[in-house]
């Protein structure tokens, strides 16, 4: 999942921003909320992130930030590649 260009902005996004609705989420990256919707339902299922209500909205946090903080560590050669060359 953190290949993914979206969901590792997302990710990251939570890192720095716990608690943020899809509407800040949507603002941050420049994207329909219901594109960060889609996004955000994939982390959820597989457990990399949470949604907490919020009186009408929903904000979204990372489960578990050592694990993520994990990956990224494990991973970080995988982020540096051609393919994204310049994302970062």
């Amino acid at each position: 999942m953190l290949r993914q260009r979206a969901t590792y902005k997302i990710v990251m996004f939570l890192l720095a921003y716990p608690d943020s609705s899809i509407r800040i989420i949507a603002d941050y990256m420049n994207k329909d909320p219901r594109t960060i919707s889609f996004h955000l339902k994939k982390l959820m299922k597989i457990g990399l992130i949470e949604s907490i209500p919020n009186g009408k909205e929903r904000r979204f946090r990372l489960n578990n930030e050592e694990t993520v903080n994990d990956l990224l560590i494990t991973h970080e050669k995988s982020f540096l590649d051609e393919e994204w060359n310049g994302f970062l």
